[in-house]
């Protein structure tokens, strides 16, 4: 349906409703959001602007949210409402196939500063990055006006289908001398968040334990089998010698999942090991330099690549593994 907004403001004489302004706002809206994340009430870091996909389009922003959820915001400027809903998607494709390292690059290249993904992420939220990154997404129109096309076809997806798809829309106010923005959105976010039940779209399962892992190989491409089990055999024999405890990550859809190899104590992890097209290994630098950092020069020569905030690499060899059970030894014991 279409939302109306209207600003009236109070005087002697009774409301007086404030006139609307048909400026060229949705041409400013992206350069505004680029600036300023938090005015589509969201708090977000953005990471790219005008992102070219694999497809050959160009995402206005890219954004991660502080739980390591990525943001795709399109601003609906002049495109019909079938149009901007169904390239939003088309983007919202893509972006759910970025690895951590793709999300990285992306964020290299859009940026000039020398901070990478993880010191930006720590800079914006206070926090590190969690271990799970795009494990969800979140599509959000942005629009001066909303019509009842547009309406209807976002909140049939979002209720019917549970695609995590919302409007945002602003209008531009006068008073006077004095202008304003407004905004709301189409369908109440915090409901959506906050909803009966689980739903399409929404946040993945954490279980505990390495057994639904172990399920999600079958599913897995063949090719990568063999190093996955490898991993999962690896992962257990350091859960028995008692230096970690581990969980499993199922993101939306069912289709990543995620072994997280835990420090039982202080519940992080200098890994993750990832099921997603394959068998790979994620590193956490921040964990490594404080529980293990003799270790970290070792491993780099082994896996042929930096240990880095969230880097990853393909290697699973034996000498890897026996290096980063060592690692975890250590860590465990300090």
């Amino acid at each position: 349906m279409a939302v109306e907004m209207a600003i009236w403001r109070m005087t002697e004489a009774g409301p007086r409703r404030l006139a609307l302004l048909p400026l060229d706002l949705e041409e400013r809206l992206e350069d505004m959001l680029a600036e300023d994340p938090g005015m589509s009430g969201m708090d977000l870091l953005v990471i790219g602007r005008q992102v070219r996909t694999g497809y050959g389009g160009y995402i206005d922003l890219l954004a991660l949210d502080a739980d390591g959820r990525v943001h795709v915001l399109e601003v609906k400027r002049d495109r019909t409402p079938r149009d901007v809903v169904a390239q939003t998607l088309d983007y919202g494709s893509w972006v759910q196939s970025l690895g951590f390292d793709d999300l990285e690059q992306i964020y290299l290249d859009h940026h000039d500063d020398d901070t990478d993904l993880a010191g930006a992420f720590a800079g914006r939220f206070a926090t590190s990055l969690p271990d799970v990154v795009n494990a969800d997404q979140q599509f959000t129109i942005i629009a001066s006006e909303l019509d009842p096309t547009s309406g209807r076809i976002v909140e049939f997806l979002s209720e019917s289908y549970g695609v995590p798809i919302n409007a945002v829309f602003f209008r531009h106010f006068q008073d006077g001398d004095r202008e304003y923005l407004a905004r709301t959105w189409l369908l109440d976010p915090q409901q959506e968040a906050t909803g009966k039940g689980k739903r399409r779209g929404e946040s993945g399962t954490l279980y505990p334990g390495s057994e639904r892992f172990e399920e999600s190989i079958a599913h897995s491409l063949p090719e990568g089998h063999e190093s996955l089990h490898r991993l999962l055999e690896w992962a257990r024999s350091i859960e028995k010698r008692g230096f970690v405890k581990l969980s499993t990550y199922e993101g939306k859809g069912a289709k990543r999942f995620t072994l997280l190899p835990r420090l039982v104590v202080e519940n992080v992890g200098l890994i993750t090991i990832w099921n997603d097209r394959g068998a790979y290994i994620q590193f956490w630098r921040s964990v490594f330099k404080k529980k293990a950092p003799d270790f970290i020069d070792r491993i780099e020569e082994l896996a042929g690549t930096r240990v880095g905030q969230g880097s990853t690499t393909r290697n699973t060899s034996e000498e890897l593994l026996d290096a980063l059970s060592a690692a975890y030894e250590h860590a465990a014991s300090r």
